[in-house]
């Protein structure tokens, strides 16, 4: 990873098998060694929302 960065996993129960890009990445609850396609992010700040929060705080 980038700039010595670590991968983060984290483990789940229940789940036969993850798959990301097609490519199996966890087969029974073990890492597959695969690391397919990029990051994976929850929700982001939209630019224009960026800007509204960005008034708010200069106004504060």
């Amino acid at each position: 990873l980038p700039a010595g960065g670590k991968r983060l996993l984290q483990s789940a129960t229940g789940y036969k098998a993850t798959f990301k890009s097609g490519v199996m990445t966890f087969d029974n609850g073990k890492h597959s060694g695969a690391t397919p396609g990029g990051l994976i992010r929850g929700p982001q700040v939209s630019p224009a929302e960026r800007e509204s929060n960005a008034g708010l705080k200069a106004a504060s």
